[in-house]
């Protein structure tokens, strides 16, 4: 399996992640840059907004990978503008399998996964798994259990073959219809 751990961070803390889950899964790495730097306020406001600003290039064609692992900071609960600008420049996502790392100070982790999670879904990738970690985790070392938690869970359900666990989901959803039409029925 070919994975790609594609990062963007500002202050190296989710670069520390990325990094390790990189070398957890002899994965290739690509940076994600802004291609001109804004401050602080200004990018909590783009990032509130779902700006999409010039990044400097990198890798965003998944055609010769099988699994992108995304990993990126929080920034007002929202995704970081940079994210938003590689997302909408991936290439060749359709049936590939995706993951999710964020790091935050305060809140909005599970949002930012969500948000990146129904983008790149609505563009034919599986979601497989993702990790929250705290930004004082991430400087204090404690981060190293959840990141090969996290690795080896991925590595797991990367290794399924998406078309089965697709089949299930659809039996269990025609399922779940079919009870609640034979309660309605009775």
């Amino acid at each position: 399996m070919k994975v790609l751990v594609a990062v963007y961070s500002k202050t190296f803390n989710t670069r520390k992640v990325a990094t390790s889950i990189r070398e957890a899964m002899g994965a290739d790495l690509t940076l994600i840059e802004d291609a001109k730097p804004r401050g602080r306020a200004l990018g909590a406001i783009q990032a509130m907004l779902r700006w999409k600003p010039a990044i400097k290039p990198c890798r965003t064609d998944l055609k010769d990978y099988d699994l992108l692992v995304l990993c990126c900071p929080t920034w007002s609960k929202s995704p970081p503008p940079a994210i938003n600008s590689y997302i909408a420049g991936l290439q060749h996502t359709e049936g590939k399998k995706l993951a999710v790392a964020v790091t935050m100070g305060g809140s909005g982790g599970d949002r930012v996964v969500s948000r990146i999670r129904n983008t790149l879904e609505n563009k034919g990738m599986w979601f497989m798994d993702n990790m929250i970690l705290r930004t004082s985790d991430v400087q204090n070392g404690g981060y190293f259990r959840s990141a090969d938690q996290f690795v080896s869970r991925v590595k797991s359900k990367a290794a399924r073959p998406y078309v089965i666990e697709k089949t299930k989901k659809k039996v269990r959803r025609i399922a779940s219809l079919l009870n609640t039409l034979m309660k309605i029925v009775r």
